[in-house]
């Protein structure tokens, strides 16, 4: 074990690396107390410094450019990134980007409305209702009593001598009302409000 561990050392320039595949330790502590280890796996640390990259470099890497930012928040991401930012797409959705359809072929092009498409309702009635027939009597008797008229008549339906009228009456009813609506499109699809910044430099 004592000659694994030594062998387990190199030389980096001015540094001594260690390479085992497993120690157990209880703690390790620096001797200037700039770091601490502890058994569970927690580091504690005074700083980290890195000589390849900045926060802000950092910061460009994550949100360059032309990204979008969305938070509850209402902070500006230049507070927390750096950078020139603008809020973007104000009481609009986001939609990706198809070629192949023409609402949505170019970046930043708006779209949709949310007022009601113009339009009417037409309606019809049931076709031919109310044909039906009506029988006459085919004569009718005048009779002169006390210098007044009276009719009376034969030839009831039942006995043959009537006639029945031709059917007729069948007809239908259209309804139209009247044009209503102001826009293109009367649906909101369901939603949630954020705040949305774009940086731009």
């Amino acid at each position: 074990m004592y000659d694994y561990i030594i062998d387990a050392f190199t030389r980096d320039g001015n540094n001594t690396n260690l390479e085992v595949d497993n120690l157990n330790v209880g703690c390790i502590t620096s001797k200037n107390n700039n770091f601490d280890l502890d058994s569970n796996g927690n580091l504690t640390v005074n700083s980290i410094t890195t000589n390849s990259i900045t926060g802000q470099a950092l910061a460009n890497l994550l949100y360059p450019i032309g990204s979008i930012y969305m938070s509850v928040d209402s902070t500006s991401p230049a507070t927390l990134f750096g950078g020139t930012w603008q809020r973007f797409a104000n009481g609009r959705v986001l939609v990706g980007i198809d070629e192949n359809q023409t609402e949505f072929n170019t970046v930043n092009k708006t779209g949709g409305s949310k007022d009601m498409q113009r339009h009417t309702h037409t309606q019809s009635s049931c076709t031919n209702p109310g044909d039906h027939s009506h029988n006459t009597w085919n004569y009718f008797t005048f009779h002169h009593s006390s210098g007044g008229v009276t009719t009376s008549c034969t030839g009831e339906p039942s006995d043959g001598r009537g006639n029945p009228t031709q059917g007729a009456g069948g007809h239908t009813h259209t309804i139209t009302l009247n044009e209503t609506g102001t826009g293109t499109s009367g649906n909101l699809q369901p939603y949630v409000c954020v705040y949305i910044w774009q940086r731009v430099s």
